[in-house]
């Protein structure tokens, strides 16, 4: 597992500056596995941190 994401951010990194006119790939699965990460933590603790103050 890490290893992908490492090779994934790698690619994320340095194919900007190379041959991509546009975003690549890479960038958008970046960003769409952060948000959903982001997402997955954040969710739960403001769900949790709501029912305690009921």
């Amino acid at each position: 597992m890490a290893i992908g994401t490492t090779i994934v951010a790698s690619a994320a990194v340095v194919a900007p500056f190379g041959m991509a006119v546009d975003m690549p790939l890479e960038i958008w699965l970046m960003l769409g596995w952060s948000i959903l990460g982001i997402g997955l933590v954040a969710v739960p603790r403001l769900w949790h941190s709501t029912i305690a103050r009921f």
